[in-house]
């Protein structure tokens, strides 16, 4: 059977039948993904930066997926781990699994097929909802950018991650296009590299025309911030001058009014009008 073959009957497994078909293809994970020790001492903030294990596969093109990402997400992400006291048990070597980049991917695309709402109670009874987002917001990105543009990665276990999960282009856009209905989404990737570049055209097209909108509301503002600040002169109030020429300020950099204004303190109000002029 072929590789892409193998990854299509990957996604009609269940979330448990994958991770034991991983974990008998590429053996357990070598170690936890924290010491233990170190991860306590984080949590207490007796240190800022937890120290992992020697588990890593990269050399081999591997990534290292966390098997309770089925219940909660974004173990691997120290500030989340902070915040929600979650427990090291998640951490040991056997709530590991390696997998290569696709098959990452298929783990994710399983967990939101079979987890949607699900809700997690935390040791301390605090609840988690389950709302997975690593598929779309990193992995399927990658295989897009390797695959279909064509982008090949230049780190050392990047590259080793590219050749060991290679796909074809068209491969990779129907691969995504299964998965993603496999995971129920309404709009699923584009199945043919016709219909992808279709889509890439629309959405550049449509990015224009939001920047043109933007531009145009800005320039917009400007005439009429320029309008309202010829009506000044020497009688009027010196905040509403200041307040004025600090719109103006404000679109060469970013400064804060309470400063700004400290700033001008030094100017007669008839130096600032001066000031505003230039603008007009």
């Amino acid at each position: 059977m072929s590789k892409i073959s193998d990854y299509y009957k990957l996604l009609e497994y269940s979330y448990d039948e994958v991770v034991r078909y991983l974990l008998n293809k590429y053996g357990p994970v070598s170690d936890d993904y924290f010491r233990e020790n170190s991860y306590k001492r984080f949590l207490k903030g007796q240190i800022q930066n937890i120290t992992k294990g020697k588990f890593a596969r990269g050399k081999e093109g591997l990534f290292t997926h966390h098997i309770d990402e089925y219940i909660i997400i974004k173990l691997s992400d120290s500030n989340f781990l902070k915040e929600h006291r979650i427990p090291f048990r998640y951490q040991k070597k056997e709530r590991l699994v390696y997998c290569d980049l696709i098959e990452h991917a298929i783990l994710h695309i399983l967990i939101e097929k079979e987890t949607d709402g699900k809700v997690t109670i935390l040791d301390n009874g605090k609840e988690l909802v389950h709302r997975p987002g690593g598929y779309a917001a990193f992995i399927s990105p990658m295989i897009e950018e390797w695959f279909i543009e064509e982008r090949v990665p230049t780190p050392e276990w990047m590259i080793k991650s590219y050749n060991r999960a290679y796909l074809t282009a068209s491969e990779a856009c129907e691969l995504l296009n299964y998965m993603d209905q496999v995971a129920g989404y309404k709009y699923p990737f584009p199945k043919t590299m016709e219909k992808y570049f279709e889509r890439k055209r629309l959405q550049e097209g449509q990015a224009l025309k939001a920047i043109n909108k933007i531009n145009e509301i800005r320039r917009k503002y400007y005439e009429e911030l320029k309008e309202s600040a010829r009506g000044l002169h020497e009688k009027s109030p010196r905040e509403q001058v200041l307040t004025k020429l600090y719109k103006f300020k404000i679109r060469e950099e970013e400064i804060n009014y309470k400063k700004f204004k400290s700033e001008m303190s030094k100017y007669f109000k008839e130096e600032l009008i001066e000031q505003l002029n230039e603008y007009l």
